[in-house]
């Protein structure tokens, strides 16, 4: 069937600093690895760069983008060798759409510690999002030599070979990073997305299955299956999950994939009264 439009969960830019995380619209909601207990700002001396950088990490969490580069930039004036500062004004430079001020200071984050496996991997998703496929896999390969336990950096790697066109390589990424994370939804729904663009649909149905059981307001992975299902003919599944994923994305805002999936029931509609 023409004009099937499977969607793919893109990756993007997080702040998750002390199992803080914000996303960007568009971006993946895929977890980071946010090891260090969160930091009271009433026990911090507000002449610490550590307060400004943890008011930062708040405020970006509350969308408040440019307050946060404020507050980094505060803690950077007084600790110019603050590599999680540059760090964290970097993603919230990404997250203000300026990617050439956020590689800049992932470059000095990582020219201050060459060790900085998170700096690594989000200048890898700025580079993929900037469309430097090539340079975005370097990060991500430096990032997982450091930390190969990092399933957000596999998944990101992932989605930057499949943009590359490679399939295979998408495919194994996304198992490592559901190796190490076994609930990680974008995961199974991009897998599924790339099993069905082999041909393999039941591998593909099985991980969209696996996708709405852990989330099941995941409108993406509804999409997914109900196109899934038409290619194998089942016209009754395939418009029930399509429905659900029209249901969700209007209510999510997405007013756009919504429309896409009601124009998916109607060509399935009228693919089934021609056979007929």
């Amino acid at each position: 069937m023409k004009g099937l439009s499977w969607t793919i969960a893109a990756t993007g830019l997080a702040v998750a600093i002390y199992g803080l995380s914000v996303n960007a619209a568009n971006v993946s909601n895929s977890p980071e690895l946010g090891k260090k207990p969160e930091l009271r700002l009433s026990e911090v001396s507000n002449k610490d760069e550590k307060f400004y950088n943890q008011r930062g990490i708040e405020r970006a969490s509350a969308g408040k983008i440019t307050e946060a580069i404020a507050d980094f930039n505060q803690a950077l004036q007084i600790n110019p060798q603050y590599a999680e500062a540059y760090r964290n004004r970097g993603i919230a430079r990404g997250l203000s759409g300026d990617l050439k001020a956020a590689i800049a200071d992932f470059n000095q984050a990582l020219q201050i510690n060459p060790q900085y496996a998170d700096a690594y991997k989000n200048r890898g998703k700025a580079l993929m999002l900037s469309g430097d496929l090539k340079a975005a896999i370097a990060d991500f390969n430096q990032a997982l030599q450091i930390n190969p336990n990092d399933d957000d950096a596999y998944y990101s790697r992932g989605v930057a070979r499949d943009k590359a066109g490679d399939l295979k390589g998408s495919i194994e990424d996304f198992n490592q990073a559901l190796r190490i994370n076994p609930k990680y939804v974008d995961a199974y729904n991009n897998r599924g997305v790339k099993y069905a663009q082999t041909g393999d649909l039941k591998a593909a149905i099985a991980d969209f299955n696996q996708a709405l059981q852990i989330n099941p307001n995941n409108a993406d992975s509804y999409n997914n299956r109900g196109l899934a299902y038409s290619k194998i003919g089942d016209v009754k599944k395939a418009i029930a999950d399509l429905q659900k994923a029209a249901k969700l994305f209007q209510q999510q805002g997405d007013t756009a994939k919504s429309q896409a999936a009601l124009d998916q029931i109607r060509q399935i509609n009228n693919s089934s009264k021609i056979r007929t």
